[in-house]
């Protein structure tokens, strides 16, 4: 994938703040969490085709072929594969468990659509509502230009304006991030990668960053690929994705149906279209926090 879908999770790096509105303070917008998690879970789907990896069937058992060389013909798969998705449409369910704040777990449901825009630029909308509380929920938009955050409690749509990027610059950032076309050989020299199972209707892909710049993202990472079909999910396409943040929290994405370029999938271009501000909401730009400026003189070190 490229340069717009960058953008919508670059864009909500820690650099971004969003205002507090209770508390007059600042707070990390940890919606750039949920952006890295779907965007993610939309790289990994698009990057399983239903077709045998390298002309040759799938795994059934362990027993059956190398995990080293299935693993190097994984990488290499979604490495060709990434950048085949024209839209797709996913339902999902979702957990956080918040491991520092005594292990509250909180449960959504949700719903993703992509979609490749013209001139390089890609659409993507996330809309996940608390089980049992459907006044709480989440939604995001990124229209490729910009993208905005919808915050129900506050009465509330920010948005941020993407920086211009690079035709066919490819994501770089988030759990898994070598799923959006980077090679593979850049993806074993960032990731620790390793199959750790394989049972008659799993793969399981293990995922460890080794550099911070990915380690701000996630710590770990699991892949559960299914080895076969069902009537909701094709063979090869992942069942679940799990992973844990920096800050203890536990995520895990349970892929419940997706569609992927069928005349069925419910998405069009006007689902990425800049949204109207409901009535009685207000429109705010996502606040950045002040720029650090240098010392005026620079002292020698003692």
């Amino acid at each position: 994938m490229s340069a717009e879908l960058k953008g919508c999770r670059a864009g909500l790096r820690p650099a971004h703040w969003l205002q507090d509105g209770t508390s007059g303070g600042r707070k990390p917008a940890l919606v750039r969490l949920w952006i890295t998690s779907v965007a993610a879970m939309l790289a990994v789907i698009s990057a399983w085709q239903p077709q045998p990896l390298s002309g040759q069937s799938a795994p059934a058992s362990s027993g059956q072929v190398d995990l080293q060389v299935w693993l190097d013909r994984l990488l290499q798969f979604w490495q060709r594969e990434a950048a085949r998705t024209l839209k797709l449409y996913a339902q999902f369910e979702a957990t956080r468990k918040f491991n520092n704040f005594g292990g509250v777990v909180k449960s959504y449901q949700g719903q993703a659509k992509f979609m490749r825009l013209p001139d390089n630029a890609y659409g993507l909308f996330i809309e996940l509502v608390e089980k049992d509380q459907p006044q709480r929920y989440e939604r995001y938009l990124c229209t490729g230009t910009h993208f905005y955050i919808f915050r129900p409690e506050e009465k509330t749509v920010y948005f941020h304006t993407l920086p211009p990027r690079k035709a066919h610059e490819v994501p770089d950032q988030g759990p898994m991030s070598f799923l959006f076309g980077i090679s593979a050989d850049e993806a074993k020299k960032r990731y620790k990668l390793q199959i750790t199972q394989q049972d008659e209707w799993y793969t399981y892909v293990q995922i460890e960053p080794l550099f911070p710049k990915d380690q701000v993202d996630f710590l770990y990472a699991r892949l559960a690929v299914l080895n076969k079909p069902t009537s909701v999910i094709p063979q090869y396409y992942p069942r679940q994705i799990y992973w844990v943040e920096p800050q203890k929290v536990e995520v895990k994405w349970d892929i419940v149906r997706l569609l992927q370029n069928e005349a069925a999938t419910p998405v069009e271009r006007r689902d990425f279209a800049a949204p109207q501000t409901p009535p009685g909401w207000q429109l705010k730009p996502i606040q950045q926090p002040p720029a650090q400026n240098p010392p005026s003189v620079v002292r020698p070190q003692q």
